[in-house]
């Protein structure tokens, strides 16, 4: 078996990532930004972001606000009540770190039904030494917004086509807009995203709603009823898989529909069983995130984010297989078979070519 499958326990796995419990709550950032989170305060008036200047990097608000009102804002949503604000201790004075937009457009009227407007909101706290330190703050978390923004997009568009998902997988739809370029992109044999200019989102939306309709019925997650090895049911969130595992899940029942199910579902409930060095398809497939041969394989100098991905597509693509195909161990199947992959990129997706 090729070592990058492993069957080493995720805990076993010393990841150097400081705990995050309370001993966490001040937190200095690494590298050149010097400011540090000082706490979050949950179920504050929204009149209380009033106070916060606009960043002094902040783009166009005015802009923005006109597009999101009618794109984004459109039904209120859990992240968007969630902001970042920051003291600066060279001028004194306290600037919003994200949600600009989301304020002004609340407090423009530019939504015409007020209950889309929140009584209240979250408001996480942060200092900063410099200006300086401000500006470069915010700009990582307008990176971080950018995925929200784009989620938001997704989540619209799905609106719009009247699909109404309920798991967190779906309603957090970010990932999705970049796995269906990607699954667009193997329907013409090629491994990679397909650029945003050849892509229609809505289109794509509409075309996998089946199969986007069966990943969200998992509720990954989510708190779901699921029966653990004795049989009885158990109520317990579920995690919540990559964007790439996600993007694989949801290629495979665009292939096979409900015949992928009950591994997805196998998966979701961590029914996977494993010996030793010996485990079974459901559990190479979800041990393979966390597991000690990725890592390594990650870390390696040789190693870029196409690789990783393409490793990460080969061995969710080889379990599910050696699942399909009844084998109790993924021997023969390991990460380094390319057999498999050359299958992904002979199907075309859009054709739904199901088993029968």
């Amino acid at each position: 078996m090729n070592a990058l499958l492993s069957s080493a326990s995720p805990d076993a796995i010393n990841t150097g990532l400081p705990d995050d419990g309370e001993a966490s709550v001040l937190k200095t950032l690494p590298g050149p930004v010097q400011a540090r989170k000082i706490r979050t305060r949950d179920g504050c008036a929204r009149s209380d972001l009033d106070v916060y200047l606009n960043n002094p990097h902040q783009r166009n608000t005015d802009g923005r606000a006109g597009h999101a009102s009618a794109a984004h804002l459109a039904i209120l949503q859990p992240p968007h009540l969630e902001f970042d604000v920051v003291h600066c201790i060279a001028d004194g004075k306290d600037y919003l770190l994200n949600g600009h937009t989301r304020r002004q457009v609340w407090n423009d009227d530019l939504q015409d039904d007020p209950a889309q407007k929140p009584e209240f909101v979250n408001i996480t706290e942060w200092e900063a030494e410099t200006l300086d330190d401000v500006v470069a703050l915010y700009e990582m978390f307008d990176a971080s917004e950018a995925v929200k923004n784009l989620g938001d997009e997704v989540f619209g568009t799905m609106r719009e086509l009247q699909m109404m998902p309920s798991s967190a997988l779906i309603m957090g739809a970010g990932w999705l807009e970049g796995g269906l370029r990607m699954i667009r992109n193997l329907a013409h044999g090629e491994f990679g995203v397909i650029k945003r200019a050849d892509f229609n989102l809505k289109a794509a939306l509409d075309e996998a709603r089946e199969e986007i309709g069966m990943l969200d019925s998992l509720m990954f997650g989510d708190k779901v009823e699921i029966e653990d090895s004795t049989g009885k049911l158990a109520t317990k969130k579920t995690p919540k898989p990559t964007a790439v595992a996600a993007t694989v899940m949801l290629f495979i029942l665009i292939r096979d529909g409900v015949e992928a199910l009950p591994f997805l579902e196998a998966v979701r409930g961590r029914h996977g069983t494993v010996a030793g060095e010996e485990f079974d398809p459901v559990y190479g497939w979800y041990s393979w995130e966390k597991s000690g041969q990725r890592l390594a394989y990650r870390n390696r100098a040789d190693v870029n984010a196409d690789m990783l991905r393409r490793a990460d597509w080969q061995v969710y693509i080889n379990c599910y297989e050696a699942w399909r195909n009844d084998l109790d161990s993924l021997d023969g199947y390991p990460h380094g078979r390319k057999a498999h992959m050359q299958a992904v990129l002979d199907f075309n997706p859009y054709a739904k070519r199901r088993k029968q």
